[in-house]
């Protein structure tokens, strides 16, 4: 199978798209890591353990997410899709591309506190409370 942006054999299972705050962070490490590397046996990229230090972070989420076969978006309240606009805009260019959905929107909290991206709108969200098989449906799929 191939990745979300090129024809190469992925690196990674999944990316994570998110804000890069401390809470994401932690939410990622304490609820996403456990699901998906310890009991589904998946690589995930996380930014913060996965990038290279001394890169551009830009250059370094877009590699990786052409290096990964699904990016998940964890949309909090934290998530700035105007900080975010570049990777967002990648990875729905390549969804276009493909004619096929790479992306899988995570809304995690109140859903009047977290602003769903326009780009995301036509693609159906997980949200919390996740449910951690209909999630790693999406993404074996």
């Amino acid at each position: 199978m191939t990745d979300v942006l090129s024809r190469e054999t992925p690196v990674f299972d999944v990316f994570i798209l998110y804000s890069g705050s401390e809470e994401d962070e932690k939410l990622i490490t304490d609820k996403f890591l456990p699901q998906l590397e310890d009991k589904a046996e998946l690589k995930v990229c996380f930014a913060s353990r996965d990038y290279i230090p001394g890169h551009f972070e830009l250059k370094e989420a877009l590699n990786n997410m052409k290096k990964s076969r699904k990016i998940i978006a964890l949309l909090t309240e934290h998530f700035d899709e105007q900080v975010k606009a570049v990777e967002i805009n990648q990875a729905v260019d390549a969804d276009l591309a493909r004619q096929s959905c790479s992306v899988i929107p995570v809304v995690w909290g109140n859903p009047d506190h977290v602003k769903m991206p326009a780009q995301f709108k036509k693609i159906v969200p997980l949200r919390r409370p996740v449910d951690w098989d209909r999630l790693l449906t999406a993404i074996k799929e």
